[in-house]
């Protein structure tokens, strides 16, 4: 088993992704260390034990083929995966001939990773549930979806198409490839953000992109031109996400037969840069240890063409309850 990974790319967005890939496949159990070049990775494997290697081939100064030789060379004994855009079948022969136990195609994607250090037996007992309890998990899910798409709809007079939710335990950093789709799709969004506690406990939060809010106002006949508009803005955004929030959480434990309470709701950010508001966001799954349960819902307005996003994160300290709950329904 792996308890310390060395990322090595010249990249820092590159060694931050597969970072956090990592960690969703490895957990936090693991030392996850990163190196900026070839030197520096040779540095850090001379200084301390390093299980595995994920390394970029192509890297200035020193690349990764230097690195693989120069490993072989010293006998260290760290597992080597490669990452590389050259795909040929003599680069695969060369890393291989060089030590290089995997090789993964750029861009990386967390699926070939699974596949290759599943094939090393290196990933551990990460999945925090069983085939049965996803499927009685992901059918509660369902239905509260449901739920919570009906009070969408009838807030809306208008269809709620409804996409299957994502279900994941995830590292509490290995958000990012969520945080990157946002990105894509928002450039500014509002973020309504509540705690519920109890048996069933965690975080919730609405995302509303500028469109959400344009149709909002559309629909409800809203003006707020005046000079207080900001302030009934948010109201808005307020009263629509408790209820959409308010309801799912509450079908989910009623469900399960967890008991559970909903503190107020707050505006974590209005009308900010994508980026800034996911910063706020993520920064409370990011202070938790342990694996997260991250559940993502995503409501379509047919009539406006417009998406709300519904996130909710499950702690560590809650997901027994929840594997409890499930046990005494089957």
């Amino acid at each position: 088993m792996i308890s310390t990974l060395l990322v090595v790319d010249d990249s820092k967005s590159s060694r931050k992704v597969n970072t956090a890939y990592m960690r969703e496949l490895l957990g936090d159990g693991v030392t996850y260390l990163e190196a900026a070049g070839g030197q520096e990775a040779l540095t850090i494997l001379e200084e301390r034990p390093v299980d595995a290697v994920l390394l970029d081939l192509t890297m200035p100064g020193m690349s990764g083929y230097d690195v693989l030789a120069e490993m072989q060379r010293r006998k260290m004994r760290a597992l080597r995966v490669v990452i590389s855009a050259d795909v040929q079948k003599q680069t695969r022969e060369r890393v291989s001939a060089l030590g290089a136990s995997g090789f993964l195609p750029k861009p990386l994607k967390i699926e070939s990773l699974r596949e290759v250090f599943a094939d090393l037996e290196l990933l551990g007992p990460q999945e925090l549930f069983t085939e049965d309890e996803r499927d009685q998990l992901g059918e509660i899910v369902n239905i509260a979806m449901g739920k919570a798409g009906a009070t969408l709809a009838e807030a809306f007079s208008g269809f709620v198409n409804l996409r299957v939710p994502e279900i994941r335990a995830v590292g509490a950093a290995a958000a990012h490839a969520t945080r990157e789709r946002l990105m894509r799709e928002h450039e500014r969004v509002s973020v309504l953000h509540q705690e519920f506690f109890g048996e069933l406990s965690g975080d919730i939060a609405v995302i509303y992109g500028p469109a959400s809010y344009a149709a909002l106002r559309e629909v409800l006949g809203f003006d707020d031109r005046d000079g207080d508009g900001r302030r009934q803005r948010e109201e808005l955004l307020l009263e629509l996400g408790n209820a959409l929030s308010s309801t799912c959480i509450l079908e989910i434990s009623t469900l399960l037969n967890l008991r559970t309470g909903m503190r107020a709701p707050r505006i974590l950010a209005f009308d900010a840069p994508c980026e800034e508001a996911l910063r706020r966001l993520f920064g409370e799954l990011q202070a938790w240890n342990g694996q997260t349960l991250l559940i993502d819902i995503i409501f379509h307005l047919e009539s406006h063409d417009v998406p709300f996003e519904l996130m909710i994160a499950l702690p560590a300290a809650c997901l027994n309850e929840v594997k409890r709950a499930l046990a005494q329904q089957s």
